[in-house]
């Protein structure tokens, strides 16, 4: 039976060891089970105060602790109250910390797709970037794919966009939701048209592939 990796969670306890936690860079402490660490630098929570704080913290976990494995959530969102130009800094300064660690980059998106594929071509669309808990329609989801950026889908997304897109460019996530990532990958796998069994080898297989640190 293949074990899925929930590649991105705010709800780590014993029932998610096979989870990539999510962890703002502003915090300090990780519970010592936790196996696999996303390092955070969510544009909610950014500051000019803040900024090179966080990115040093990201710089110094990557140099010395083993269990980071992505970079992320990081992005760019135009509803919260964050300069935009800060949160534009903030990101590129995240994707080119990923990129040169050879490390996959977990993205928040809100209504800033033009800005992220923006990025996208001025950082370089060979690095592994993944938009994390991706609810957006059918032409947004092809237009990430032609720019390389791979979706990730939670418990909530458009079903439409969700069948549009081949399974090695998706991933599946818990984000703060109350499901296993076993009920959200039988939903997604019916809706898709395809067993379980399949879906879990797919994307298992994206993650070898995306998450070079996993299982090291």
């Amino acid at each position: 039976m293949i074990q899925l990796i929930d590649i991105h969670t705010h709800c780590y306890h014993e029932e998610r060891l096979n989870s990539i936690l999510s962890h703002s860079a502003l915090d300090t402490e990780i519970p010592d089970d936790v196996r696999y660490i996303s390092l955070s630098i969510h544009p909610w929570y950014l500051t000019q105060d803040n900024i090179s704080l966080q990115l040093q913290y990201i710089k110094n976990a990557i140099s010395i602790d083993k269990r980071v494995v992505a970079i992320g959530e990081c992005g760019i969102d135009k509803v919260c109250d964050t300069p935009l130009g800060l949160q534009m800094e903030a990101f590129e300064e995240a994707a080119m910390l990923a990129r040169d660690n050879n490390l996959p980059l977990i993205i928040h998106s809100v209504k800033s797709s033009n800005e992220i594929i923006q990025l996208r071509k001025k950082i370089g669309e060979d690095s592994i970037w993944i938009m994390h808990g991706f609810r957006g329609k059918k032409e947004l989801a092809l237009e990430y794919i032609r720019h390389n950026i791979n979706l990730s889908f939670c418990e909530k997304y458009n079903t439409e966009a969700l069948v549009a897109l081949p399974l090695n460019k998706i991933f599946l996530e818990t984000d703060e939701s109350k499901l296993s990532i076993d009920e959200i990958a039988a939903k997604i796998a019916s809706d898709y048209g395809v067993s379980v069994e399949k879906l879990k080898k797919e994307v298992a297989g994206n993650i070898s592939r995306c998450f070079p640190f996993i299982g090291l």
